[in-house]
Order: structure tokens, then sequence, then C-alpha cells
């Protein structure tokens, strides 16, 4: 199957995008990206200019249909949602190429009506997080799909601890925001270190001050890291969303194929893939984290069986060779 691949790459390691594109291709797809944010002016202009930003989004549209239109792929796959006009899937459409959608991104009040009226143009959906069913469903749309994100197994695996992190019990890898402080100054004496962009933001009087190191990480170091550590932690509720969201976010998927004990705060899609106490565990609350993190500590040979438990459940049916392999028997089924 011939696919154009319309999203973006992230410039400092590969992401879902990126781990998709390579499914894709381990499937025995020919594809072609398409990279849908390839603005030639600022965001920082853009965003004073409205009427800028529609440019660019007109201008990149029209490079879109012109690539499909010659190329002729048997299937778009748009990635994200926003960048992506109706007008360009009804030339799809009209031209005979089929399309489908992924929503990859957490939704928020200012895009929800975009995903609400575009879906239906799309002759597939799929939605990395269930609220975004709600969503769909919530206007009477009901072709869409669940597929949550995964892991490549090329890269997230057991890896070689890092000598320098030799006895480190907990880790955390992933961007400062305000409720992530707050949660995580209940670990501070626990043996916590943190790395990521933005900590340098912690206030002065936290405990954990001294225990993060911002900045971009490798993804290199982030499964050693992980290897090093005892308990590895992921944290979904950002503080930050104007809408619900429930999507297992990819560091799930991530930290379990490491073979690492995932401490992860309650989210509906974690709770509904995995199950607590068998293959990570769940905590609700600052108060509630740091209870399981000193047990789990304390019990290293159950720290251990959770670990395998959930890299076996991640390997058996969570990588993104899975995830394309449901995509494309939906995309062709009769």
């Amino acid at each position: 199957m011939r696919v154009l691949l319309a999203t973006c790459r992230n410039p400092n390691f590969r992401t879902i995008t990126e781990h998709t594109e390579e499914a894709l291709r381990g499937e025995g797809c020919e594809v072609d990206f398409f990279d849908d944010r390839a603005f030639l002016l600022p965001g920082r202009v853009r965003e004073r200019a409205p009427f800028l930003q529609r440019w660019e989004l007109t201008r990149i549209n029209r490079l879109l249909v012109a690539r499909a239109l010659a190329t002729r792929p048997d299937l778009i796959l748009v990635m994200g949602n926003t960048r992506v006009f109706a007008q360009t899937l009804e030339q799809a459409r009209q031209a005979g190429i089929k399309t489908a959608l992924w929503t990859i991104d957490a939704p928020q009040k200012h895009n929800i009506p975009h995903l609400q009226r575009n879906a239906p143009l799309y002759d597939h959906v799929f939605c990395g997080g269930t609220e975004a069913l709600d969503i769909l469903q919530a206007v009477g749309f009901h072709r869409a799909r669940w597929l949550p994100f995964g892991f490549a197994a090329d890269t997230h695996a057991p890896a070689v601890p890092l000598p320098e992190l030799a006895g480190l019990n907990i880790c955390f890898i992933g961007s400062y925001y305000p409720i992530r402080e707050r949660v995580f100054e209940s670990l501070a004496d626990l043996g916590l270190r943190i790395w990521g962009p933005g900590w340098e933001k912690i206030s002065s009087s936290s405990p954990l001050k001294g225990l993060a190191t911002p900045g971009q990480i490798k993804e290199g170091f982030w499964m050693r890291a992980y290897a090093s550590a005892k308990i590895v932690l992921c944290a979904h509720d950002l503080g930050t969303l104007t809408a619900p969201c429930y999507q297992a976010s990819p560091r799930v998927f991530e930290a379990l194929a490491t073979g690492s004990l995932l401490l992860c705060n309650d989210q509906k899609d974690v709770a509904a893939l995995f199950q607590d106490g068998r293959h990570l565990v769940l905590y609700k609350d600052a108060e509630e984290l740091r209870e399981k993190a000193r047990y789990y500590l304390a019990h290293p040979a159950e720290r251990l069986r959770i670990a395998e438990q959930g890299r076996q459940a991640v390997l058996a049916g969570h990588s993104y060779s899975h995830r394309m392999k449901t995509l494309l028997a939906t995309v062709t089924a009769p």
C-alpha cells in the first residue's frame, strides 16, 4: 500500500509520528512523508497576524493536494487534525483517494470544533484517546475507533544502566508543569531525580530544587535512565488542558517496554488497557503516590514481578507495529 503521511517530525527525538512512519514501512507500505508544519513564517509572527496563519495553512494544503494528485497514494493518513482543511479532504475524495485521521493531540477547546466538523469527511477516523470518541459522539459521529499509542520495539527496550545513576530510586523524564511540581514534592526525600524541559521554573522554596536537570533529553539517555531507576513515573494531568483528556501517554507504553516498574496517575485509558497492581501501579494523588513509592522501594520482589508482567503485556499487543496492523486492516477491509 502507498501511504501519504501528513504530519510533522520532532527535531529533538523520535515521537509518535516517526515511529508510525517506521511501523508502516515495516508492514510493507511505501510511505511518502508530507510535513504539514512546513511554515515559512515564524510562529511568533503568525500568532500576531491570524491572516498570515491562514495564508500559511492554505499554502500547505495546496501543496498537500498537489502531492496527492501527483503521486496517487492508496491512503492519506493525517496525524493530528487542525492543519488539514475540509476542502483538501473533499479534493482527495473526488480523486478517489482514501483518507484516514489519527488524532494524537490532547483536545483543547479551540480545536474541538475543527475535529467535529472535519471527522465526517474522512473515510476512517482513529482516536488516540477515548476523550476524542466522546467529543465526536456528542455531535452524532459514531464511526471513530479507539487506537491508542504504543512503543517502538527497536528503541524502547531494557537498556544498560548508567553507572553515574547507580542506586537511583525514582525517575521522571518530561516537561515541567506546576501540577507536576506539587505532586512530585511528596517524593523529594525518596531518591527522586527529574530531567526535562522547563524544570528551571521550580520555585526556590521547593524541596525538588537540586533534584531536577532542565533541558531536552536524548532518547538514548532516556532509556538508560529508566534502566537505572527502581521506579519510573508518569503524570498525565498537565493542569493546562481546556478539555477532558483520558488518553494514555506514549510514556506509559515506552516505560513498560523497558521493563521498569511504572507508577502512573490514575488515567482512564491507562486503567482500561493495563491492570493496576499487575502490569503497573496507579496513584490518585500525591499522598497515595508517596505511599506506593515507599512500599515498592521496600518490596523489590513485588516491584520486579509487576515490572516484568507489565513488559510482557505491552510486548504482546501494544507496539506501533500492532497499531499499524490494526489501522491497515481497517482501511483495507471491504
